[in-house]
């Protein structure tokens, strides 16, 4: 067996790791959590970067939303209801935190399977090279009939 040729360095120019410019530094770094955290204190335990910092900043624009008595509006995919949050956006909304929540076509699917069979989230690798994803009998009538009952009485 032939080996490549050894990689040249001779061009290869290095830094100082302690002048190079670094994203991440110890401050950034997320704090250890204790029991009883308050959800404040856990998101200030969160690292000081990427979507951290976005989750703190949408926090804090909802709570400002809520303080001033203006509507939060959460649009969203399917996948926050068909892993399980559905108790927290429903607490979420008894308690007037949301206002409203807009969802992709899959979200009605998915709440509907929930409300219906107390499940949801078919295999798609399984069967969707059968024609068969999405083909649930119960789910298709339901959905339909509501689509037809609206339109009968002219809503929607």
């Amino acid at each position: 067996m032939k080996y490549p040729e050894p990689f040249d360095l001779g061009a290869l120019r290095t830094y100082s790791l302690h002048d190079r410019p670094s994203k991440v530094g110890l401050g950034d770094f997320a704090r250890p959590l204790s029991a009883g955290m308050r959800v404040a204190d856990l998101l200030a335990a969160l690292p000081r970067q990427l979507a951290a910092e976005d989750l703190r900043a949408a926090a804090a624009a909802v709570a400002a939303a809520v303080r001033g008595g203006r509507p939060v509006l959460l649009a969203m995919g399917a996948h926050v209801i068909k892993v399980g949050l559905n108790p927290v956006l429903i607490d979420l909304m008894h308690r007037g935190i949301l206002s409203g929540i807009a969802l992709n076509g899959a979200g009605i699917v998915h709440d509907a399977e929930i409300a219906m069979a107390g499940r949801t989230s078919e295999d798609v690798a399984a069967v969707l090279g059968e024609g068969q994803f999405g083909a649930a009998r119960e789910t298709g009538e339901f959905l339909n009939e509501a689509v037809r009952r609206a339109a009968a009485e002219g809503k929607g």
